[in-house]
């Protein structure tokens, strides 16, 4: 008889979970600064990064001074995020973000120099929030969670040979697209600020930030969005 009480009430509780639970879905396109340069909370810079600083026949590269210079580019992107919400503080979020940064040609030969090479990024995040702060139709809400990081370059590459006499021959050029194993990404920690302006129990309009820390990268990018 104990037994079959205590799985009553158990069902009972589960039951009155899922009556508070409310899902949602919140989609936005904003801009995303890209800190990469700016090597916030990264592993000292060795100087990799940059690289070679000049062309074959000794022009600056377009991008050798960003990086020098630490430049904060910025970009626009779309995040679909899904959401659900009990209690009407606590919130668990999955999100996916894609952004497409398009970025000045570094090729050494000068061919594409005046061009843009195609850079994408994809963040998958889990997120736990939770509202701190409500006054009247307006609310805040922070979150921590895990980011899933995948970054993509779509570029011509070719070879570059030189002959005895200094003259250089440009072979094998293609255009493809570079990145890491489809089973590897680049993991981190994303802090999430969602601040709202509630219309009703079932809608709201808001402005979303997130500051994104990958492992090994530092804080690789700072979003703004509005959300609906």
């Amino acid at each position: 008889m104990k037994k079959l009480l205590i799985t009553i009430a158990f069902f009972i509780y589960i039951g009155n979970l899922n009556a508070q639970i409310k899902f949602g879905v919140r989609s936005g396109t904003g801009i995303y600064f890209d800190l990469l340069n700016v090597n916030i909370l990264s592993p000292k810079d060795d100087g990799s990064l940059i690289g070679s600083e000049t062309s074959i026949y000794g022009n600056p590269l377009p991008r050798a001074n960003d990086i020098k210079n630490h430049k904060v580019y910025t970009d626009f992107g779309f995040s679909q995020e899904l959401f659900a919400k009990w209690k009407d503080k606590n919130e668990v979020s999955f999100s996916f973000t894609y952004i497409k940064e398009p970025r000045a040609y570094n090729d050494l030969a000068e061919l594409y120099w005046g061009q843009n090479e195609d850079h994408r990024e994809i963040y998958y995040q889990l997120v736990y929030s939770h509202k701190y702060w409500e006054k009247k139709k307006f609310s805040l809400q922070v979150g921590l969670g895990l980011a899933v990081n995948k970054f993509y370059v779509s570029r011509a590459v070719y070879g570059i040979s030189q002959d005895q006499n200094g003259n250089f021959f440009i072979s094998g050029t293609d255009y493809y697209t570079t990145g890491k194993n489809p089973k590897e990404f680049d993991w981190g920690f994303p802090l999430k600020l969602q601040y709202n302006y509630n219309i009703s129990k079932n809608a709201a309009l808001g402005l979303q930030s997130n500051v994104i820390y990958l492992l090994g990268l530092g804080i690789n990018h700072v979003t703004l969005t509005p959300t609906l």
